[in-house]
């Protein structure tokens, strides 16, 4: 078969893989598929999403997890065997990997692997694995034989669970020949495994790690070159000879206990990546001037409404008091702020505008404005006796592209008449 369509598909509780595609040309898209391969009966790869021998195959977009057992061997959440031709990997929200997350094995040249979220691998407990890097992040080689020129590029990969004395880490490189391997402009986070193996006897003629970010607090046996564990980025540099460019900080996400892996103030991640030939983050945001490290790139300012207020001054009038906070990494211009009054938490277009507005001048990155009043009066269609919240809403009529467009409403407080 060729040019075959997989779009929005939700694959679960089946005996084996989730979603197979072996053609040549096709893309699997916009699927998600959990729960596969689950059972003590179920045989097969019982993976998520699976390609053997395919070729010119795009997985975009999709949420894959959970899929496979922790008490025998199991596929990895998105598996690539025998491609023929090049495979992409974009834009995919891979997690609690029970084995492993992503591999390319036994074919798949000239594949990439991008703008991905790879977020915990490895959480099986009383299987065993059935070969090196098998419950990584990313296994590049395996079976029976290599992948060659793959380029890994914008991947947030954190969570990995394995102990750092394993092969089981953020990025494995086989002991087959995966010569002219790319690895740039990914975030390695808080893993307990290794952030990088590479094996004794693998082939790596002329790969090239470069602008990656590597973080977690302790970076004991960090990683691995052919034989020698390395503790800390200077010294993976000297016996690796990569990552000249690479740092070892905090790349301040904006809140990744709730799994928001956007750049925030300050980040050391913005702007710090190099050019890899692409157009869009896993947002399906543009690239603006050179890249920024990860899977997300910043947009420039993002701001929300923070220490707010609200009473109501007898008659009509509401008194509101509220500034706006820039967490975004560039600065804003100028906004207009809106005031609603709704009858829950969250704004609608049937929530009623109080007859009030300011205007919010530049502000930059980190930066939080004065503290304002503003005095409001309520519009003649409020209902009496009811509890109102008064919304505060930033960039009312959307003219700044931000980071985060869901964050501009907060609630400053009750009113009744």
């Amino acid at each position: 078969t060729t040019d075959i369509t997989y779009s929005g598909l939700f694959a679960h509780d089946n005996g084996s893989t989730g979603i197979y595609m072996n053609s040549q040309g096709g893309k699997v898209k916009n699927c998600l598929s959990t729960g596969n391969g689950r059972l003590a009966s179920d045989f097969g790869d019982r993976g998520g999403i699976g390609s053997y021998q395919g070729g010119n195959i795009k997985i975009i977009g999709n949420e894959v997890y959970l899929n496979g057992q922790d008490n025998q061997d199991a596929d990895m959440e998105i598996s690539v065997v025998g491609a023929i031709a090049p495979i992409t990997i974009e834009k995919n929200h891979v997690h609690n990997c029970i084995q492993g997350c992503i591999q390319i094995a036994e074919g798949g040249d000239g594949s990439v692997v991008s703008y991905n979220v790879i977020n915990g691998f490895g959480s099986a407990v009383s299987a065993t694995p059935s070969s090196s890097g098998k419950w990584g992040g990313i296994r590049i080689g395996g079976g029976t034989g290599s992948a060659k020129n793959v380029r890994i590029l914008n991947n947030v990969i954190l969570g990995g669970l394995q102990p750092n004395t394993t092969s089981h880490a953020g990025i494995y490189v086989s002991q087959f020949d995966n010569p002219g391997l790319i690895l740039k402009n990914n975030i390695f986070y808080n893993n307990a495994s290794k952030d990088v193996f590479v094996h004794s006897t693998g082939i790596t003629t002329g790969i090239d790690f470069s602008n990656n970010i590597y973080y977690k607090s302790d970076f004991a046996n960090n990683w691995y070159w052919k034989g020698s564990d390395a503790s800390s980025l200077n010294e993976w540099r000297s016996i690796s000879q990569l990552d000249n460019a690479s740092l070892d900080v905090n790349p301040l996400f904006i809140d990744p206990v709730n799994y928001d892996f956007h750049l925030g103030v300050g980040s050391p991640a913005i702007n710090n990546g190099v050019y890899v030939g692409l157009t869009t983050d896993i947002d399906n945001q543009a690239i603006i001037g050179n890249p920024d490290i990860g899977a997300y790139e910043d947009q420039g300012p993002d701001f929300l409404p923070t220490s707010m207020s609200a009473i109501r001054s007898g008659g009509n009038r509401v008194y509101v008091l509220d500034a706006v906070f820039n967490q975004g990494g560039n600065s804003l211009n100028s906004i207009v702020i809106n005031y609603y009054l709704s009858t829950d938490n969250k704004f609608s277009n049937d929530d009623l505008q109080l007859l009030c507005s300011k205007t919010q001048e530049i502000l930059s990155s980190g930066q939080t404005s004065s503290l304002i009043r503003t005095t409001c009066y309520k519009p003649s269609n409020v209902m009496r006796s009811v509890n109102y919240n008064v919304l505060v809403m930033d960039d009312a009529s959307n003219n700044v592209v931000e980071n985060n467009e869901i964050n501009n409403v907060g609630v400053a407080g009750v009113v009744s008449w």
